[in-house]
């Protein structure tokens, strides 16, 4: 039995579903970025029984949608989940072809089946369900990502269900496994932990100290005011409103799952990091400093360095550094691991195409 819904809140069932997985999938979490990223109402899908046993959150969007939302733009344009050249766009079936998509993706770019998703006759079922839905709703693609490479079930249930996995990103973990900081600094090369005492002393000599937030919330103005300038850095226009939108209420809503450090010299905030616990590991989740140059010591400490250290003075067996396989996570002993998103098409071109590029 499949079952579909379109409302804003989840069905009673999802939290039964989703007790023991990630926190991508808590319906909190969902409720508080659906809006900062603009989402359509979103579709609830189950397969089983009765009630459900297997189920996914997904939201119909079309070509114009942002990036984080865009099955296209993954394949056809550079981005900085991975490390690869596009697809080149112009061997593949134009955009029309592709849109209107369903996407199941949670914020946070993750994705996977809630419940019994290590059931290969209910990942199917769900799969072809979610096809089938499709075809009745005139979408034209169903695509599930990002789905993480432990999703073995997954993994090996969805090309029989007639969909393509295509690498769409890297992951950059680092894993503490109990280690103290000094023996992940340790295993780091030579090179790499002189830079680390360098910019260590560098720090000092300027009077800069780096402290957890015991208080993000009554930080928040600075916050916000930190991130819109780590934004510009990046030649993109900062919108304070966007920012404060997903920042206060993450912070309101998971602060029991929430650390922010932040690095003062003279009493004035000048950088922070957030780093979330899904109860897995941490989450690299967002990064700002004042100055690209003033800050640069004061990015890599904050995003690196003191992590690490206060991770695995807390037992902490991971972080994970996100997406993108960047020369500093490479240096600081990330390992990576390919990404792929599941595309299912209705036009044949796209299956096709798909079927060719495959990983």
């Amino acid at each position: 039995m499949f079952t579909a819904s379109s409302q804003r809140a989840a069905p009673p069932w999802w939290a039964r579903l989703r007790a023991g997985q990630p926190l991508f999938s808590d319906q909190r979490w969902l409720d508080l970025f659906a809006q900062s990223r603009g989402e359509p109402a979103p579709w609830w899908f189950g397969a089983g029984g009765g009630e459900p046993e297997i189920a996914i959150r997904g939201t119909v969007v079309d070509a114009g949608t942002r990036k984080s939302m865009n099955p296209y733009r993954w394949l056809f344009e550079q981005t900085p989940y991975h490390d690869r050249e596009p697809f080149r766009a112009a061997g593949a079936p134009g955009p029309e072809c592709w849109f209107p998509a369903l996407l199941c993706s949670y914020p946070g770019l993750d994705a996977y089946p809630v419940g019994a998703a290590d059931d290969p006759e209910l990942v199917a079922s769900l799969l072809a369900g979610l096809a089938g839905w499709a075809q009745a709703h005139q979408v034209r693609t169903v695509v599930v990502g990002f789905v993480q490479p432990e999703h073995a079930t997954f993994a090996r249930t969805a090309p029989r269900a007639g969909y393509h996995a295509l690498p769409v990103a890297v992951r950059a973990d680092l894993p503490i496994g109990g280690r103290k900081a000094e023996q992940v600094f340790a295993s780091w090369s030579t090179q790499q932990r002189n830079n680390l005492r360098r910019l260590r002393g560098r720090l000092d000599a300027r009077g800069v100290r780096v402290v957890e937030l015991g208080r993000p919330l009554a930080d928040l103005d600075t916050l916000v005011e930190l991130r819109c300038a780590h934004i510009g850095q990046h030649g993109k226009a900062p919108d304070p409103a966007e920012e404060r939108a997903w920042l206060e209420p993450l912070l309101a809503t998971f602060a029991d799952r929430v650390t922010v450090f932040g690095a003062y010299r003279d009493a004035r905030l000048r950088g922070f990091s957030l780093f979330v616990d899904d109860d897995r590991q941490w989450h690299a989740f967002a990064v700002a400093r004042l100055d690209a140059r003033e800050d640069r010591d004061v990015y890599f400490e904050l995003m690196f360095n003191t992590p690490v250290e206060q991770a695995a003075a807390r037992g902490i067996g991971q972080i994970c550094f996100g997406y993108g396989t960047g020369e500093a996570k490479r240096r600081r002993g990330c390992a990576f691991a390919t990404v792929p998103a599941w595309y299912h098409a209705a036009d044949p071109a796209v299956r096709r195409w798909l079927a060719s590029h495959q990983g």
